[in-house]
């Protein structure tokens, strides 16, 4: 234990460096200058330095929250999310010496959703989507890593093969969503203007918010393991689905529902009475359908592996 939680943290020291350190940097400007120049506030400093300094923060306290043994997932995940909260809107608050002085998280929405007339900018200025999606990352952000590091002790002392495959399923997955988010910017550099986007930021962001769904599903499906088929397999499918929905939804209004739509076929083209086109309904239910076949799959395998076990004994 004590080698996969200093492994775990060196790793978050390392993936957390940037957004911690510019977190710090520009809240030495604000409490100097009272104020920040555009300049000096990197663009995706929200949500990522108030989830990553919650998550260390929390991760460091885990000798101590540790101690509370089953409820110690959940101890840690609401305090991370305390800190985040409490950071965040710290951060959102501080002011962008701009001709208009504006918000940080003002000035960060204007900066990217890449639009080029002002009355559009103007709409979205107050438009909470942007804020709603940033705040559900880095909550499930939180939920994955939090939950993973303090969830190992459980599952290493556990005899159950289910949970234990699954967990090594959640860590790929949590680390390839770390990745993902790390590279957040890219979907955005290929952005021209709000009314195109291209094939390429059309793929990104949907391999992200698929990855989102699932993530979420299998982190479910870890802690509902040894339930009936219905539980363990659906509840977390449905749910990988509503976060994918809900993710989906966000980014389709931001963008004036040009999402995916850079095609010409059928496949591109909304359905009849509806806004809905087909790739939009691949891109919201095969989230749902991976995660079950993900966590059916290896329900299948580990509890085949046990009775194989079992015959050898």
């Amino acid at each position: 234990m004590n080698r996969f939680y200093w492994t775990a943290l060196l790793l978050l020291l390392i993936l957390s460096a940037y957004p911690v350190a510019m977190g710090v940097k520009i809240a030495v400007l604000q409490f100097q200058g009272g104020s920040i120049q555009p300049d000096d506030f990197a663009q995706y400093v929200i949500p990522y330095a108030a989830a990553f300094s919650s998550i260390l923060l929390t991760v460091f306290l885990y000798p101590l929250i540790s101690r509370q043994k089953r409820f110690s997932v959940l101890t840690a995940s609401l305090l991370s999310m305390g800190l985040f909260i409490g950071m965040e809107w710290y951060i959102e608050s501080m002011t962008i010496n701009t001709s208009k002085a504006q918000a940080a998280f003002q000035w960060q929405l204007v900066s990217s959703i890449g639009t080029t007339e002002t009355t559009q900018a103007f709409q979205k200025l107050f438009d909470s989507t942007f804020r709603i999606q940033s705040a559900l990352i880095s909550f499930l952000l939180i939920l994955f890593i939090v939950g993973m590091i303090y969830n190992y002790k459980n599952v290493l002392s556990s005899n159950d093969r289910v949970k234990r495959n699954l967990f090594r399923l959640q860590v790929f997955l949590t680390v390839l969503f770390i990745a993902f988010c790390i590279t957040a910017n890219i979907p955005s550099s290929f952005r021209e203007a709000v009314d195109f986007l291209s094939p390429h930021s059309s793929v990104l962001t949907s391999c992200f918010f698929v990855l989102m769904g699932v993530t979420f599903g299998v982190y479910l499906a870890g802690f509902l393991s040894g339930k009936s088929r219905m539980i363990s397999l659906v509840l977390p499918a449905a749910c990988a689905f509503l976060i994918t929905a809900s993710m989906y939804y966000g980014e389709y209004k931001m963008l004036d529902g040009v999402l995916y739509r850079f095609g010409y076929s059928k496949f591109f083209q909304q359905l009849s009475f509806t806004r809905v086109t087909p790739v939009d309904m691949l891109i919201t239910f095969v989230s749902g359908m991976l995660t079950a076949f993900l966590a059916g799959i290896i329900r299948w395998t580990s509890r085949k592996q046990r009775r194989r076990v079992q015959e050898t004994e």
